[in-house]
């Protein structure tokens, strides 16, 4: 269970950090201008990671089913974990009192909790594959969320880097609150949300 109890760490938002991430290319020294207006060196916003963790609502409902599918994962195994320590203590206390009938009875009992035991690490296994399953899975789906939101905002905008900014997680040492963008990018996350939901409720 141990493995189960740790997926969400791998859903932390250092990896969204990740999704959002640029690497600047090697070569010449570059300026950054104040204004994505004059393109006489780079144009660099940034958005504040820990902002949009809290607010944008499709990341937040996404977040929240994985940590209650992993709750639920977690819940069976420490059931499955438990029935597993009651039959070994009763195995130990009918071993110890002389109660088996018969050496063989002793092994077949001996042999149930083995299987149970291999039972209960092979669902473990299945479950922590199917959850990192659906963690690279929600990651790629996000990421295109962004790519798709971020090329048709930067139409107008037409920033060379959009960077990710975290208090938790210093990816940038200082940011000037002029090229923060975040706001917009939460609103408009928020609104393609609000269509997407519109949208299915029409279907249905």
């Amino acid at each position: 269970m141990k493995n189960i109890s740790t997926i969400l760490s791998a859903l932390a938002f250092v990896g969204v950090i990740v999704l959002f991430g640029m690497k600047f290319s090697g070569g010449e020294k570059a300026t950054v201008n104040t204004s994505n207006e004059d393109k006489g060196g780079l144009t660099i916003a940034f958005v504040n990671i820990d902002s949009l963790e809290a607010q944008d609502v499709y990341l937040k409902a996404k977040m929240e089913d994985l940590e209650q599918r992993q709750e639920k994962m977690s819940a069976e195994l420490r059931k499955s974990q438990q029935k597993l320590q009651d039959k070994y203590v009763a195995f130990q206390r009918k071993a110890q009192s002389g109660a088996f009938t018969s050496q063989a009875e002793a092994e077949a009992a001996e042999k149930q909790i083995y299987q149970m035991d291999q039972s209960l690490k092979t669902r473990e296994a299945s479950m922590t594959e199917e959850l990192l399953k659906d963690q690279e899975k929600f990651q790629k789906g996000f990421q295109k969320r962004l790519d798709d939101f971020f090329a048709a905002y930067n139409k107008d905008h037409k920033y060379d880097y959009i960077l990710p900014y975290s208090n938790s997680v210093k990816t940038i040492l200082w940011a000037d609150g002029a090229h923060d963008i975040t706001n917009d990018v939460i609103e408009g996350l928020n609104k393609i949300t609000e269509k997407e939901g519109t949208t299915e409720q029409k279907e249905k």
